[in-house]
């Protein structure tokens, strides 16, 4: 797959999991520069909820409302937002749809010389992948139809280290071909949510929207109870557990800032030793011999990015996770009451 986007790759395999849940599905814009491969990545899934367009415009917006009809729920790929909209000047209406989509289902759907009606709601998620520079332009006309604050923006880029590595892949292997596309099944395990992992759900919510500047936490509470059921369905167990938090965790850092794969590949690797297999603490030589393809520069660059935001704590040589494993985040989030906490994320 691609080798440089391993914890973008894991996130989309989860996401898809969340409506095998029982959970409506989210919204999700990745945003990363040209040639990170984002489209690409769209592209290579294949599953029944999977519904990929590239032209949301004129004649293909029908054949996008009769194959969603055909189904009750899934998700709606655009693996190229603007080349999809790229056709017609009415992009925030286009924008109001999708979010119509995310939020209550969409019941009908009308344009001068075509209407479609849908027996039930059509409740889709909403896959889209587009470029930093688009994204900033496109950002208030999504904003202006409240699709931004529907979608979780997954933002990503490449090491020189994981440049290098796919260049010499695709040179050696050449691309995947259709028929090697990764298949998204479907079961029907509806994982729970037990009272040690709901803990840290709530305080992961908090976490995130503390990062992002928001007001109100549930918004980020919600998406991280989905992420964890998610992650739960994916492993194929019925309880979430506390490597599922593990693995969330490891996700975040790409819901804040431009993350790396070595970002998601050093929280995975710190969640495993420390939370997992129990470990005091994580020594710095010790993870830069694990993590020997990518220079010593830059683990150090992606160490102290995660240290500042407070996703690990780095003193002399010995590597944690942040505090929120650790007793303050738990205080700061029991400020809400238990039926606050019930009414709004379970």
């Amino acid at each position: 797959m691609l080798l440089g986007l391993q914890g973008a790759e894991k996130f989309i395999r989860i996401a898809f999991k969340v409506i095998e849940a029982g959970e409506q599905p989210i919204g999700i814009i990745l945003v990363a520069p040209p040639g990170a491969g984002k489209s690409y990545l769209l592209t290579s899934f294949k599953g029944d909820g999977w519904v990929v367009c590239h032209d949301i415009s004129g004649h293909g917006l029908e054949t996008l409302m009769i194959e969603m009809s055909n189904r009750k729920t899934g998700y709606l790929v655009l693996p190229d937002m603007i080349r999809a909209f790229g056709r017609t000047n009415a992009r925030n209406s286009l924008f109001a749809v999708l979010n119509v989509i995310l939020e209550e289902g969409l019941t009908q759907i009308q344009r001068s010389d075509v209407k479609f009606r849908f027996n039930e709601p059509v409740k889709f998620g909403f896959i889209g992948a587009i470029t930093t520079k688009e994204f900033l332009n496109r950002k208030k006309d999504m904003e202006s139809v409240g699709l931004f604050s529907r979608c979780f923006v997954f933002s990503f880029k490449y090491t020189p280290e994981d440049t290098k590595r796919i260049v010499e892949y695709v040179s050696k292997n050449g691309l995947p071909k259709p028929d090697e596309r990764i298949p998204l099944e479907v079961d029907e395990i509806k994982p729970v949510v037990v009272d040690e992992v709901a803990e840290y759900i709530k305080n992961l919510g908090h976490l995130l929207a503390r990062l992002k500047n928001e007001s109100f936490p549930f918004r980020s509470i919600k998406l991280i109870r989905k992420l964890v059921k998610g992650s739960a369905r994916y492993c194929k167990r019925n309880k979430a557990t506390i490597e599922d938090i593990v693995q969330v965790y490891s996700f975040l850092p790409f819901l804040v800032y431009d993350a790396t794969d070595l970002d998601y590949r050093i929280l995975t690797y710190i969640g495993k030793e420390t939370i997992l297999e129990k470990k005091e603490y994580v020594d710095y030589d010790e993870m830069t011999k694990k993590a020997k393809m990518y220079s010593e520069e830059t683990i150090s660059k992606s160490l102290m990015n995660l240290h500042a935001k407070g996703f690990i704590s780095i003193r002399k040589n010995k590597i944690t996770y942040g505090r929120i494993f650790y007793g303050e985040e738990m205080r700061e989030a029991n400020s809400y009451s238990n039926k606050e906490f019930q009414d709004n994320t379970l």
